[in-house]
């Protein structure tokens, strides 16, 4: 549930952002700070990308 939560709210990020918002699990993700993310705390990563 809780992952299904974080992708919805994904969605309206990006709509109101403009902003590409990827959520992934713990074995699915390459981000350093998966290993801090706990069950109803999740590790957010923000990267500033060239452009």
């Amino acid at each position: 549930m809780e992952l299904e939560a974080l992708r919805d709210a994904a969605q309206l990020l990006e709509a109101e952002l403009g902003v590409r918002v990827v959520v992934e699990t713990e074995e699915e993700g390459g981000s350093p700070r998966r290993a801090n993310a706990l069950p109803g705390r999740p590790a957010l990563y923000a990267e500033k990308r060239g452009g």
